[in-house]
């Protein structure tokens, strides 16, 4: 049996509308970055965010049209593995050159408040949803949401104090051992 939709499309539009922002905001921050790392980051989170629109069209799509919960939609991963191992190696080798304007600050600070936003949409969501292939998608999407918003404050972390940055990762204690 289908699982049912909304039939006004509202719960798959906002969330539709919401990861296209994050796209159009993570492709502007991308471009506006200051340093390397900025560049990077922002523009694997834009191209996330692309991913989780082609989920949510999939399904709604496929929902619309009166079919059963489309399995493909887990078949769209995310194209990385573990984002905080990039994100560490990408500091390492770009440690000289990241210089933090008010501009890659203020961007993480947008970047933090759409990502708690999505949370908490999909945190909603999984209230309300049915069992099956309805909560599972909503539960992924909280998780990858959540990785965002773990990366972009690491990377706030990261500009705003490199020196605690790097006790906190490299896990040296102060005494020297």
């Amino acid at each position: 049996m289908a699982e049912k939709i909304d039939q006004t499309g509202e719960y798959y539009s906002a969330g539709l509308e919401m990861e296209e922002q994050g796209h159009a905001f993570y492709l502007k921050a991308s471009r506006n970055s200051k340093n390397e790392l900025g560049r990077k980051l922002f523009k694997m989170l834009a191209e996330d965010e692309l991913v989780h629109i082609e989920r949510i069209k999939a399904i709604y799509g496929s929902l619309k049209k009166g079919r059963e919960w489309p399995l493909e939609w887990g078949k769209l991963p995310l194209k990385h593995p573990d984002l905080r191992e990039i994100f560490a190696s990408l500091a390492e080798k770009n440690k000289d050159k990241i210089k933090p304007g008010s501009t890659d600050l203020d961007a993480l600070e947008v970047g933090l408040e759409l990502e708690n936003r999505s949370i908490n949409y999909y945190q909603g969501q999984m209230e309300k949803a049915s069992a099956g292939q309805e909560k599972k998608f909503l539960e992924q999407m909280v998780r990858e949401e959540q990785t965002h918003h773990r990366l972009l404050a690491d990377m706030k972390f990261y500009l705003t104090n490199p020196e605690s940055w790097y006790v906190e990762h490299e896990k040296h204690g102060l005494d020297g051992a």
